[in-house]
């Protein structure tokens, strides 16, 4: 995941091997923060992603909401800042 200021407001992006997913909704309130994506499977099932997390020194902390055509769930990150 990356996460940039430009301006006044934020931007963010995932990466990975084959997949490319821009966040489609950020939100941050003090230390704590929401971004939305979504995506699809290989069957083409939609995917609904919702980070929630808080910055704790060099990392940020939280859970991932995730409903995948109807069946929902979360799990726990950590993520550590680059820099």
């Amino acid at each position: 995941m990356t996460v940039l200021v430009k301006g006044s407001k934020l931007h963010a992006w995932y990466s990975g091997e084959d997949l490319e997913l821009p966040v489609l909704e950020i939100k941050k309130d003090g230390n704590s923060g929401i971004m939305k994506m979504t995506t699809a499977t290989r069957d083409g099932a939609k995917v609904d992603l919702t980070f929630r997390g808080s910055v704790e020194g060099e990392e940020v902390k939280g859970d991932i909401e995730y409903n995948v055509s109807g069946e929902t769930g979360s799990f726990p990150y950590t993520a550590n800042r680059v820099r």
